[in-house]
């Protein structure tokens, strides 16, 4: 869980540095501007697209490193309770999440 922590403090603040760069490079907040980022700063997009596919968990990086192993102990059943009821359990609390 602190790996999962630092790692998404260090993904946070690169995301908010490349907005903060991105503003200070268009001098504008309009998103309908900012087209063509990676043409006019490329280095600056390559960041952006980094730090995008780190924040949503891709294997390799480091928001997966932080999330498969408490998603691996969520799958584990509690002592006292059969394997049975727990998967019965998982597939409520899956439907209960798409349904919702």
């Amino acid at each position: 869980a602190m790996f999962g922590m630092v790692a998404h403090g260090l993904i946070t603040g690169m995301l908010f540095f490349v907005a903060g760069s991105v503003k200070e490079r268009y001098h504008t907040l309009e998103i309908k501007r900012l087209g063509g980022l990676l043409v006019q700063a490329p280095r600056l997009g390559w960041i952006l697209g980094f730090a995008t596919m780190a924040s949503l968990g891709l294997p390799g990086l480091a928001g997966f490193w932080g999330e498969f192993p408490a998603i691996l102990a969520a799958y584990q059943p509690a002592d006292g309770i059969s394997v049975t009821l727990f998967r019965v359990l998982m597939v409520v609390a899956s439907l209960g999440t798409v349904l919702a």
